[in-house]
């Protein structure tokens, strides 16, 4: 009876063993059947093509500014003067003038450079450049022959013979009577000149004298 009975026991071990291991083994297939069936397929390999490199472009030149082609259009004119006449008197604590001195008794500078003195001369002996504005408005009509007059003698008194006079009517415009002369045909001039009995552009007429003198008064001449 033992004998049968520890037959019958491990019979239904084996049983018992065979149904975990079918249990256990169904449970498997099952897991594996779930993931197959919710695993995506793996997309197909495709090939990357590279994207092209964007060349350089050449960068455009900056194109000049306004400044820069005004400053092109403006001519630039250089004067080099060898000679500049620079009146100067020097008196004593009299009042008197000092007689002598010479190149060396002085020292010229122009903007912080020392300057070269060439030479010191009589300023008498510089030939001067002047303009005479004469007023030929009515308002001056009463007293315009004593203007003539004083003009006149002016001009023969104080002019040299290399001194030149040019002569302006201040009328309603400037108006140049006589381009740079001597003081004789000068003063003969403005003993001719007729009041014009208007009014006078006297602002204008001194621009225009002072333009005339700068512009035509030769070099080492006084003005």
């Amino acid at each position: 009876m033992k004998s049968i009975s520890h037959y019958m026991r491990n019979i239904l071990t084996l049983a018992l063993l065979t149904g975990a291991l079918a249990l256990l083994l169904s449970g498997t297939r099952g897991a594996g059947g779930q993931t197959q069936t919710n695993s995506l397929p793996s997309p197909p390999a495709r090939a990357v093509k590279p994207s092209p490199q964007a060349s350089p472009t050449a960068q455009p030149s900056a194109s000049p500014s306004k400044d820069d082609e005004i400053l092109d259009d403006i001519d630039v004119v250089r004067v080099e003067s060898n000679l500049v006449i620079v009146p100067v008197s020097v008196i004593d604590a009299a009042g008197q003038p000092v007689q002598g001195l010479t190149v060396k008794d002085f020292r010229l500078e122009e903007e912080g450079r020392v300057q070269e003195i060439a030479q010191i001369g009589n300023p008498e002996q510089v030939p001067l450049e002047i303009a005479i504005l004469l007023d030929v408005s009515g308002s001056v009509d009463a007293r315009f022959a004593f203007e003539q007059q004083a003009a006149s003698s002016f001009l023969k008194q104080v002019l040299k013979p290399a001194d030149r006079a040019t002569i302006y009517a201040i009328d309603q415009t400037p108006r140049l009577e006589l381009k740079r002369d001597t003081a004789e045909i000068a003063a003969t001039k403005i003993m001719s000149i007729v009041p014009a009995q208007k009014a006078t552009a006297f602002y204008d007429t001194v621009v225009d004298a002072a333009k005339y003198l700068a512009q035509n008064t030769p070099e080492r001449h006084r003005r």
